[in-house]
């Protein structure tokens, strides 16, 4: 998953201390239980994965904290307000950059 390792090389990096009309792409039928059903299991599944990876990733850095809550926050900032055609493509560098260094701001690694 690109996003999660950019996420992760980027916490290691810096220290730590888009559509077409399917349930993919967030434009389901309204009222589809199976394209929403869809779209929450492939978020989940997506945060899951991304927190995993990036915890894996920013632990490489040798530094003994339990990086969950640091890679919780970037997954649930670059999921914010997406579709899961825009999860798919994934978040662009500056944006992942952006959430990093709130994310940062709010569960310091020292």
């Amino acid at each position: 998953m690109r996003m999660g390792l950019a996420i992760a090389a980027l916490l290691v990096l810096q220290g730590c201390g888009g559509g077409g009309g399917g349930a993919a792409d967030g434009n389901s039928a309204s009222g589809s239980s199976f394209a929403q059903g869809f779209d929450d299991g492939f978020k989940k599944s997506f945060r899951q994965k991304f927190v995993e990876q990036c915890v894996s990733t920013a632990s490489q850095s040798g530094k003994a904290v339990d990086f969950t809550p640091i890679c919780s926050c970037v997954a649930d900032g670059v999921m914010k307000g997406k579709t899961v055609r825009q999860l798919m493509d994934g978040p662009s560098d500056a944006e992942q950059e952006a959430v990093l260094k709130a994310c940062q701001a709010k569960h310091p690694v020292t």
